[in-house]
Protein backbone atom coordinates (compact mmCIF):
# COMPACT_ATOMS: atom_id res chain seq x y z
CA UNK A 1 0.00 0.00 0.00
CA UNK A 2 1.26 3.42 -1.02
CA UNK A 3 2.70 5.77 1.37
CA UNK A 4 -0.26 8.88 -0.03
CA UNK A 5 -2.88 6.65 0.54
CA UNK A 6 -1.60 5.59 4.42
CA UNK A 7 -1.16 9.46 5.19
CA UNK A 8 -4.35 10.43 4.00
CA UNK A 9 -6.28 7.74 6.40
CA UNK A 10 -3.84 8.73 8.82
CA UNK A 11 -5.29 12.82 8.19
CA UNK A 12 -8.81 11.70 8.12
CA UNK A 13 -7.87 10.04 11.73
CA UNK A 14 -6.44 13.56 13.07
CA UNK A 15 -9.47 15.49 12.11
CA UNK A 16 -11.82 13.26 13.74
CA UNK A 17 -9.80 13.50 16.78
CA UNK A 18 -9.41 17.17 16.39
CA UNK A 19 -13.33 17.44 16.37
CA UNK A 20 -13.36 15.54 19.10
CA UNK A 21 -11.46 17.62 21.24
CA UNK A 22 -9.07 14.67 21.82
CA UNK A 23 -5.17 14.38 21.05
CA UNK A 24 -3.32 11.75 20.24
CA UNK A 25 0.87 12.27 19.42
CA UNK A 26 1.39 8.57 17.81
CA UNK A 27 -0.85 9.80 15.32
CA UNK A 28 0.51 13.13 14.37
CA UNK A 29 3.81 11.08 13.86
CA UNK A 30 1.80 8.87 11.71
CA UNK A 31 1.22 11.69 9.49
CA UNK A 32 4.99 12.60 9.38
CA UNK A 33 6.36 9.09 8.95
CA UNK A 34 3.38 6.67 7.51
CA UNK A 35 4.02 3.29 8.54
CA UNK A 36 1.70 0.28 8.20
CA UNK A 37 2.89 -1.51 11.50
CA UNK A 38 2.56 1.05 13.77
CA UNK A 39 -0.81 2.03 12.48
CA UNK A 40 -1.77 -1.68 12.55
CA UNK A 41 -0.50 -1.89 16.69
CA UNK A 42 -2.55 1.61 17.38
CA UNK A 43 -5.66 0.35 15.69
CA UNK A 44 -5.43 -3.00 18.14
CA UNK A 45 -4.86 -0.74 21.25
CA UNK A 46 -7.65 1.41 20.19
CA UNK A 47 -10.35 -0.56 19.31
CA UNK A 48 -10.36 -2.33 22.07
CA UNK A 49 -10.63 0.80 24.18
CA UNK A 50 -13.58 1.50 26.23
CA UNK A 51 -13.64 5.26 25.52
CA UNK A 52 -15.81 5.23 21.92
CA UNK A 53 -13.84 8.34 20.85
CA UNK A 54 -10.66 5.73 20.84
CA UNK A 55 -12.91 3.53 18.78
CA UNK A 56 -13.60 6.43 16.49
CA UNK A 57 -10.01 6.86 15.86
CA UNK A 58 -9.76 3.32 15.39
CA UNK A 59 -12.38 2.73 13.05
CA UNK A 60 -10.78 5.48 10.53
CA UNK A 61 -6.90 3.63 10.74
CA UNK A 62 -9.01 0.49 9.46
CA UNK A 63 -8.82 2.03 6.25
CA UNK A 64 -5.46 1.14 6.02
CA UNK A 65 -5.43 -2.22 7.21
CA UNK A 66 -6.02 -5.63 6.00
CA UNK A 67 -9.00 -6.87 8.04
CA UNK A 68 -10.23 -10.01 7.93
CA UNK A 69 -14.02 -10.20 6.92
CA UNK A 70 -16.47 -11.33 9.57
CA UNK A 71 -17.99 -14.81 8.72
CA UNK A 72 -21.86 -12.55 8.63
CA UNK A 73 -24.64 -12.17 6.08
CA UNK A 74 -25.14 -8.22 6.75
CA UNK A 75 -28.84 -8.44 5.41
CA UNK A 76 -29.44 -10.74 8.14
CA UNK A 77 -27.58 -8.05 10.81
CA UNK A 78 -29.99 -5.47 9.20
CA UNK A 79 -33.04 -7.62 10.10
CA UNK A 80 -31.45 -8.24 13.64
CA UNK A 81 -31.22 -4.44 14.26
CA UNK A 82 -34.25 -3.61 12.88
CA UNK A 83 -36.37 -6.03 14.94
CA UNK A 84 -34.40 -4.26 17.95
CA UNK A 85 -35.93 -0.82 17.04
CA UNK A 86 -39.06 -2.19 17.56
CA UNK A 87 -38.09 -3.73 20.80
CA UNK A 88 -36.45 -0.48 21.81
CA UNK A 89 -39.22 1.21 21.11
CA UNK A 90 -41.74 -0.37 23.26
CA UNK A 91 -39.44 -0.26 26.02
CA UNK A 92 -38.86 3.08 25.89
CA UNK A 93 -42.57 3.47 26.87
CA UNK A 94 -42.60 1.06 29.43
CA UNK A 95 -39.11 2.40 31.53
CA UNK A 96 -40.02 5.34 34.15
CA UNK A 97 -39.94 8.41 31.65
CA UNK A 98 -36.36 9.45 33.74
CA UNK A 99 -34.52 7.32 31.73
CA UNK A 100 -36.56 7.57 28.12
CA UNK A 101 -33.39 9.74 26.88
CA UNK A 102 -31.17 7.09 27.19
CA UNK A 103 -33.34 4.73 25.97
CA UNK A 104 -34.10 7.16 23.15
CA UNK A 105 -30.77 7.73 22.08
CA UNK A 106 -29.66 4.11 22.14
CA UNK A 107 -32.36 3.67 20.00
CA UNK A 108 -31.59 6.24 17.36
CA UNK A 109 -28.40 4.72 17.24
CA UNK A 110 -29.79 1.98 16.10
CA UNK A 111 -31.56 3.42 13.74
CA UNK A 112 -29.11 5.27 12.16
CA UNK A 113 -26.36 2.40 11.94
CA UNK A 114 -28.98 0.33 9.56
CA UNK A 115 -29.21 3.41 7.33
CA UNK A 116 -25.10 3.80 7.36
CA UNK A 117 -25.69 0.10 6.06
CA UNK A 118 -27.62 0.60 3.32
CA UNK A 119 -26.59 3.63 2.45
CA UNK A 120 -22.68 2.22 2.13
CA UNK A 121 -21.12 4.40 4.91
CA UNK A 122 -19.09 1.55 6.78
CA UNK A 123 -17.42 4.08 8.61
CA UNK A 124 -20.91 5.99 9.50
CA UNK A 125 -21.95 2.50 10.58
CA UNK A 126 -19.05 1.59 12.90
CA UNK A 127 -19.43 4.63 14.74
CA UNK A 128 -23.24 4.67 15.10
CA UNK A 129 -22.75 1.06 16.20
CA UNK A 130 -20.32 2.00 19.20
CA UNK A 131 -22.78 4.80 19.88
CA UNK A 132 -25.06 2.06 20.29
CA UNK A 133 -23.12 -0.09 22.28
CA UNK A 134 -22.15 2.77 24.55
CA UNK A 135 -25.96 4.21 25.10
CA UNK A 136 -26.29 0.43 26.18
CA UNK A 137 -24.22 0.22 29.20
CA UNK A 138 -25.59 3.99 30.12
CA UNK A 139 -26.11 4.58 33.69
CA UNK A 140 -29.68 5.23 33.60
CA UNK A 141 -30.06 1.81 31.83
CA UNK A 142 -28.48 0.27 34.75
CA UNK A 143 -30.55 1.93 36.69
CA UNK A 144 -33.56 0.90 34.64
CA UNK A 145 -32.52 -2.08 35.06
CA UNK A 146 -32.38 -1.97 39.15
CA UNK A 147 -35.64 -0.62 39.00
CA UNK A 148 -37.10 -3.42 36.95
CA UNK A 149 -36.22 -6.28 39.12
CA UNK A 150 -39.98 -6.38 39.92
CA UNK A 151 -40.79 -7.02 36.77
CA UNK A 152 -38.28 -9.85 35.16
CA UNK A 153 -40.16 -9.88 31.72
CA UNK A 154 -38.58 -6.34 31.34
CA UNK A 155 -35.47 -6.72 32.70
CA UNK A 156 -34.66 -9.51 30.82
CA UNK A 157 -35.19 -7.48 27.69
CA UNK A 158 -32.93 -4.79 28.83
CA UNK A 159 -29.84 -7.30 28.91
CA UNK A 160 -31.19 -9.12 25.54
CA UNK A 161 -31.10 -5.78 23.96
CA UNK A 162 -27.85 -5.43 25.73
CA UNK A 163 -25.97 -8.11 24.40
CA UNK A 164 -27.55 -8.54 21.04
CA UNK A 165 -26.41 -4.40 20.58
CA UNK A 166 -22.80 -5.69 21.51
CA UNK A 167 -22.83 -8.84 19.25
CA UNK A 168 -23.93 -6.49 16.21
CA UNK A 169 -21.37 -4.13 17.10
CA UNK A 170 -18.62 -7.27 17.41
CA UNK A 171 -19.84 -8.27 13.52
CA UNK A 172 -20.22 -4.67 12.24
CA UNK A 173 -17.03 -3.29 13.46
CA UNK A 174 -14.64 -6.14 11.49
CA UNK A 175 -16.23 -5.03 8.02
CA UNK A 176 -13.29 -4.35 5.96
CA UNK A 177 -13.46 -0.57 4.39
CA UNK A 178 -10.99 0.92 1.32
CA UNK A 179 -10.81 4.49 0.13
CA UNK A 180 -10.88 4.46 -3.38
CA UNK A 181 -9.58 7.14 -4.52
CA UNK A 182 -8.03 8.28 -7.89
CA UNK A 183 -3.56 8.13 -7.95
CA UNK A 184 -4.00 11.41 -9.60
CA UNK A 185 -6.18 13.16 -6.99
CA UNK A 186 -4.16 12.18 -4.13
CA UNK A 187 -1.62 14.90 -4.12
CA UNK A 188 -4.70 16.93 -4.20
CA UNK A 189 -6.12 15.22 -1.07
CA UNK A 190 -2.94 15.99 1.36
CA UNK A 191 -2.69 19.49 0.44
CA UNK A 192 -6.73 20.09 1.17
CA UNK A 193 -6.06 17.61 4.73
CA UNK A 194 -2.93 20.03 5.44
CA UNK A 195 -5.26 22.94 4.93
CA UNK A 196 -8.12 21.68 6.84
CA UNK A 197 -6.03 20.34 9.85
CA UNK A 198 -4.40 23.48 10.19
CA UNK A 199 -7.59 25.47 9.84
CA UNK A 200 -9.66 22.76 13.19
CA UNK A 201 -6.17 23.42 15.03
CA UNK A 202 -6.42 27.21 14.69
CA UNK A 203 -10.28 27.47 15.28
CA UNK A 204 -10.39 25.99 18.70
CA UNK A 205 -7.16 28.63 19.83
CA UNK A 206 -8.33 31.83 21.86
CA UNK A 207 -6.80 34.31 19.40
CA UNK A 208 -9.44 32.53 16.29
CA UNK A 209 -12.38 32.95 18.37
CA UNK A 210 -13.53 36.04 16.62
CA UNK A 211 -13.24 34.50 13.37
CA UNK A 212 -14.70 31.12 14.01
CA UNK A 213 -17.62 31.68 11.61
CA UNK A 214 -15.30 31.98 8.79
CA UNK A 215 -12.70 29.65 9.60
CA UNK A 216 -16.02 27.01 10.36
CA UNK A 217 -16.65 27.92 6.70
CA UNK A 218 -13.75 27.35 5.04
CA UNK A 219 -13.52 24.02 6.87
CA UNK A 220 -17.20 23.12 5.61
CA UNK A 221 -16.38 23.46 2.35
CA UNK A 222 -12.88 22.17 2.41
CA UNK A 223 -14.17 18.77 4.34
CA UNK A 224 -17.07 18.42 1.38
CA UNK A 225 -14.49 18.44 -1.38
CA UNK A 226 -12.48 15.75 0.69
CA UNK A 227 -15.23 13.26 0.56
CA UNK A 228 -16.28 13.69 -2.84
CA UNK A 229 -12.28 13.47 -4.01
CA UNK A 230 -12.06 10.14 -1.60
CA UNK A 231 -15.44 8.44 -2.41
CA UNK A 232 -15.48 5.82 -5.63
CA UNK A 233 -17.94 7.98 -7.48
CA UNK A 234 -16.32 11.03 -7.52
CA UNK A 235 -17.45 13.78 -9.67
CA UNK A 236 -14.51 16.19 -9.44
CA UNK A 237 -17.12 19.56 -10.81
CA UNK A 238 -18.44 19.52 -7.51
CA UNK A 239 -15.16 19.69 -6.38
CA UNK A 240 -14.33 22.66 -7.94
CA UNK A 241 -17.59 24.15 -7.02
CA UNK A 242 -16.76 23.91 -3.66
CA UNK A 243 -13.14 25.74 -4.03
CA UNK A 244 -15.47 28.42 -5.68
CA UNK A 245 -17.38 29.30 -3.39
CA UNK A 246 -15.10 29.34 -1.27
CA UNK A 247 -13.08 31.74 -3.17
CA UNK A 248 -16.12 34.18 -3.66
CA UNK A 249 -16.96 33.82 0.07
CA UNK A 250 -13.33 35.23 1.04
CA UNK A 251 -13.99 37.89 -1.63
CA UNK A 252 -16.82 39.43 0.10
CA UNK A 253 -15.59 39.21 4.01
CA UNK A 254 -12.00 39.30 4.07
CA UNK A 255 -11.75 43.07 4.64
CA UNK A 256 -13.55 42.28 8.20
CA UNK A 257 -10.52 40.87 9.41
CA UNK A 258 -8.73 43.39 11.00
CA UNK A 259 -5.67 41.98 12.55
CA UNK A 260 -2.99 41.84 10.25
CA UNK A 261 -1.33 38.49 11.00
CA UNK A 262 -4.25 36.61 10.79
CA UNK A 263 -5.27 38.42 7.51
CA UNK A 264 -1.90 37.36 6.26
CA UNK A 265 -2.42 33.91 7.02
CA UNK A 266 -5.97 33.84 5.47
CA UNK A 267 -4.84 34.87 2.37
CA UNK A 268 -2.08 32.52 2.37
CA UNK A 269 -4.78 29.92 2.74
CA UNK A 270 -6.52 31.09 -0.14
CA UNK A 271 -3.78 31.06 -2.00
CA UNK A 272 -3.22 27.61 -1.40
CA UNK A 273 -6.77 27.26 -1.87
CA UNK A 274 -6.16 29.00 -5.65
CA UNK A 275 -3.08 26.60 -6.10
CA UNK A 276 -5.45 23.23 -5.50
CA UNK A 277 -8.04 24.32 -8.48
CA UNK A 278 -4.76 24.72 -10.93
CA UNK A 279 -3.93 20.77 -9.81
CA UNK A 280 -7.31 19.88 -10.10
CA UNK A 281 -7.61 20.33 -13.88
Amino acid sequence: MDKKYIKIVVGLAIQNEIRNRSFNQKLYNLYTNPDLSAIGALHDQLVLSDNHFDRETAFWLELALDLTPPKINILNTIVELQEMEVLLLDLMWKVNPNYQRDFNNWLNYIINTVHSIQDGFIIDAKIMASLAFEYSRKQAIIEAMNVENKNPQLRYIIDLLQRETLRCFEQIKLIPHKLKISEKHKDVVLKIQEILIELMQQKLRERYKKYASLISYLIQKLDVSQRHLIRSDLKVEKVKKEFDLITRYLERTIHEISNSNILNWIRNINKRINDLQILLK
